[in-house]
């Protein structure tokens, strides 16, 4: 594989053996692996709710993981970022009526089920850690989960900024303070069990409090700390997806709430 598709697999080794501890050899079993490069168009689906089983590896992008309900109704269940890989549960367990969609221009490599499976179990080490990367998106999800049931709107909007900002500090992609996620209103609806006009209203509820600023796709947050503080944001279950960041970026201090301290 070359180009980007030879830089991706280098992306996910060096990704997997900071977060897991790899040695050389399951890395470069790693850097093996046969996959595709694709690109795909905003509000595409890359996995169709159909069963499919393929791993997508983010290069660029945003991606959505999301169940379709009659009417239009949509929940997402997940945000995949560049770095992430998305579809490991599927590759253990091929499920119907999910499905993956790019929230903006993405790309993606594409990974069979085969290719995946084989590699962790000819290497225990790659499976276990493909075991932590799925257990950090169920850590997340849980999160969510407790935010679509107890959190109200505001507390629910600002706990998600929160995390967004902290993972792609930790991909390098802007600070938590001043970050590019790539999705609409009506996506940040869907994963917060709200309609696309109450996610605005909450937007411009943070504005006015001096939480946090969408200009567009860019967020801006004025006083980091204060925002988790409103949101409770506790960042411990993010901690496997911050291993991989510089010591300044993984860390995290919330003054004067108790809460625990991550670096």
């Amino acid at each position: 594989m070359q180009g980007t598709g030879k830089f991706a697999l280098e992306r996910l080794a060096d990704g997997l053996a900071t977060r897991h501890g790899l040695g050389a050899r399951e890395r470069q079993a790693l850097l093996a692996l046969p996959g595709s490069v694709v690109r795909c168009r905003a509000a595409t689906e890359i996995a169709p709710g159909d069963g499919d089983a393929r791993v997508h590896f983010v290069i660029e992008g945003l991606l959505a993981s999301a169940r379709q309900l009659a009417g239009g109704r949509r929940q997402v269940s997940a945000l995949y970022i560049p770095g992430d890989l998305c579809g490991l549960d599927r590759a253990v367990a091929p499920r119907r009526g999910w499905e993956v969609c790019a929230s903006c221009d993405s790309l993606v490599l594409s990974l069979s089920r085969q290719a995946v499976t084989g590699i962790a179990q000819e290497h225990p080490p790659i499976a276990r850690a493909l075991w932590g990367e799925t257990a950090l998106q169920a850590g997340i999800t849980a999160e969510w989960l407790v935010g679509l049931g107890r959190r109200d709107a505001k507390s629910r909007l600002a706990h998600l900024l929160c995390e967004m900002g902290l993972r792609l500090e930790a991909a390098g992609l802007g600070s938590r303070q001043h970050f590019r996620l790539d999705a609409s209103q009506a996506l940040l609806a869907d994963v917060l069990g709200l309609t696309s006009v109450h996610v605005s209203r909450t937007l411009q509820e943070l504005r006015g409090e001096g939480l946090a600023i969408a200009r567009g796709r860019i967020i801006e947050v004025p006083d980091w700390p204060r925002l988790a503080r409103a949101a409770e944001f506790e960042p411990d279950y993010l901690r496997p997806a911050l291993a991989a960041a510089s010591p300044p970026a993984a860390m995290m201090t919330v003054q004067g709430t108790g809460q625990a301290t991550l670096g």
